[in-house]
């Protein structure tokens, strides 16, 4: 794994789960920029074809895909970034997970804390040790606690607690991480259509009965604040192993750093 400069970060035991987060994230951005791109070709294939000398029975054979490219692409994309955004968040939601399963394998004295004190585990899990043991505090800590029924940042940080990895989030990425997780939520239970709750959290986005349209900057904003959050969380860990920091800022964060007292290159 690189920084954006190039340079390899250490992340010791992080490594592994943090690589696995940068890929998907660095994927999809790819996908939805070829995305765009192939959408507006298609749109403008059966147009090519005539062009090109091709009869209008044979550019018709490909109209169906054409118009159905353009309204996507002629609405900004909406479908595709939602889409990309359920993935980001989920494939978010593992990184933090696999955090979490990372550091109690690593340091198991971490289980000593009063922390997991009232954490009961069945008697397999109890007697097991390594990933499986601490797969099974991982559930038990989100479930007693509600995490996945938490707003915001406080979905995970509830779980990087438990690992002495929680702390300061700069506040223009919390407010994109609950903004996101408030329009993923739409998107994964509701097709997109926002109901009461999520206009009594987010006014200024939408009133109820409509379809949140995400547009690229939108969805940038959303993938750019999760990433964000992602190099804060990666940040506090190699500060603990004595690691100098990461301070890269994505399009849109710039500053992010400052926010909580720390100068971004």
């Amino acid at each position: 794994m690189s920084s954006k400069a190039g340079r390899p970060v250490p992340l010791g035991c992080l490594r592994e789960p943090y690589q696995t987060w940068l890929e998907y994230s660095e994927a999809t951005e790819a996908l939805v920029h070829l995305t765009h791109e192939g959408y507006w070709h298609i749109s403008r294939y059966p147009d090519t074809l005539r062009a090109l000398g091709h009869s209008e029975e044979e550019a018709a054979g490909h109209r169906w895909k054409a118009d159905s490219a353009a309204v996507e692409a002629n609405a900004g994309f909406p479908t595709l970034h939602a889409h990309a955004l359920l993935g980001l968040w989920g494939a978010f939601e593992r990184l933090v997970e696999d955090t979490f399963v990372a550091l109690i394998v690593d340091r198991p004295e971490l289980l000593e804390s009063e922390q997991f004190a009232k954490v009961k585990l069945p008697m397999k899990a109890a007697l097991s040790s390594g990933e499986e043991r601490a797969h099974a505090v991982l559930y038990e800590v989100t479930r007693n606690a509600g995490s996945d029924k938490k707003l915001g940042v406080s979905q995970f940080e509830n779980v990087l607690k438990g690992v002495a990895l929680d702390g300061v989030v700069p506040e223009n990425v919390k407010e994109s991480v609950f903004a996101a997780q408030q329009v993923r939520h739409v998107w994964a239970h509701r097709g997109g259509t926002a109901d009461a709750s999520f206009v009594e959290r987010c006014p200024q986005r939408a009133d109820v009965g409509e379809k949140l349209m995400i547009e690229f900057e939108e969805f940038a904003y959303y993938m750019h604040g999760l990433h964000m959050y992602g190099w804060v969380i990666m940040n506090r860990h190699m500060k603990k192993i004595g690691e100098p920091l990461v301070l890269k800022e994505c399009h849109g964060y710039k500053g992010t750093w400052a926010r909580i007292g720390l100068s971004g290159k």
